[in-house]
């Protein structure tokens, strides 16, 4: 009798968090479809829900699947780690097979026109499980066709040009210039001589970040591909230094699961902080400001230090030092020159924080 008792009441208490979490697959999947259709966020829920209608399943169970699908794996951007990243190296003056080696690279159909015979084409892609960073090395002038890829591509230009469609027009890039590629509609891309710089992240990541963040009730659209500013810029030109020297690094297999997971997060809230969106807009706030301080560093690094071996997020950090996540970037960036996370977690930052 105890048990027909308390049952329903379990029942009910978890059925807020159960809903909560159903509108959290949903609003993630509305930013998946538009990015991949570039609707509107009432047309991409429209077509959710008559996706879902068509296939019997419920809108919450299609929007999971949607994003399984995105993933290619599973809808848990959490996934464990089941190794060291995997690193792979190519050169050859075979333009099908770097155009294949290219579309599986980025997971997403590539056309391009016939380059000058002899030409040499080097792809090299370390895949980390939960993200991918590469280079690639385009010769000569060729022009390429793809449609939009399930992740969001960072491009950096080492060396020569590229000429990126925009809605005005066309844009076109030179050396150290970084845009971000996987918006919604066929990408036509015009190159010269250019070596590429590439980090990946799945849309499902973004979306789990973003929805860790305040607004976490719209959908993720990127608004810009180009950094909102100079010194973002510059901030992800220095995160991604730090990915490369710790994918470097002769210890890393020992601990990839800890720091690749870490480091996915690291990536994807770069990459939401740097090019304009509609979850990061809000604006500022006096107290974000006042709050950046170093007892806030010093709460959080130990909430870090402590929770290493968990797949914590910026909001849990936030939370545990009682500020908003945005005062919390504020800190570590006016106290230590960085983000929370995963340097904290790595090199023990609460140590060279003064008392």
């Amino acid at each position: 009798m105890a048990e027909q008792d308390t049952s329903p009441a379990y029942s009910h208490a978890q059925r807020p968090r159960r809903q909560l979490a159903d509108t959290r697959v949903v609003e993630r999947a509305t930013g998946v479809v538009m990015h991949q259709t570039g609707a509107t966020a009432d047309a991409a829920r429209a077509q959710l829900a008559r996706d879902a209608a068509r296939t019997g399943r419920t809108l919450s169970q299609h929007c999971a699947h949607v994003l399984a699908e995105v993933t290619g794996t599973s809808v848990r951007t959490g996934t464990a780690v089941t190794g060291p990243p995997a690193r792979h190296h190519l050169v050859t003056t075979d333009p099908e097979h770097a155009r294949h080696e290219l579309a599986a690279a980025y997971r997403t159909p590539i056309h391009m026109t016939a380059p000058e015979p002899g030409t040499v084409f080097r792809v090299e892609q370390t895949d980390a499980h939960l993200f991918q960073v590469g280079e690639i090395q385009l010769p000569g002038k060729l022009s390429f066709t793809s449609e939009p890829p399930p992740q969001v591509v960072v491009a950096r230009l080492i060396a020569g040009t590229m000429n990126l469609p925009t809605p005005d027009g066309e844009e076109r890039l030179a050396a150290g210039d970084i845009t971000l590629i996987g918006p919604a509609a066929t990408v036509h891309v015009t190159t010269t001589d250019a070596r590429v710089r590439t980090t990946t992240l799945p849309l499902p990541l973004l979306h789990k970040v973003a929805g860790q963040l305040p607004r976490q009730g719209r959908p993720l659209r990127f608004t810009d591909p180009r950094p909102a500013s100079q010194a973002l810029a510059d901030h992800w030109r220095a995160t991604r230094v730090y990915i490369n020297n710790l994918l470097d690094h002769p210890d890393l297999d020992a601990a990839a699961p800890l720091l690749v997971a870490n480091t996915a997060h690291l990536l994807a809230a770069t990459v939401l902080a740097v090019f304009p969106n509609t979850v990061t807009a809000a604006p500022d706030t006096p107290v974000d400001r006042t709050d950046a301080t170093s007892g806030t560093v010093r709460r959080a690094a130990a909430f870090i230090n402590d929770h290493a071996h968990r797949d914590i997020t910026l909001a849990d950090i936030a939370a545990v030092a009682y500020v908003t996540p945005r005062a919390l970037q504020y800190a570590f960036r006016n106290h230590l020159d960085t983000t929370p996370w995963p340097t904290c977690a790595t090199y023990g930052c609460a140590a060279h924080i003064a008392t």
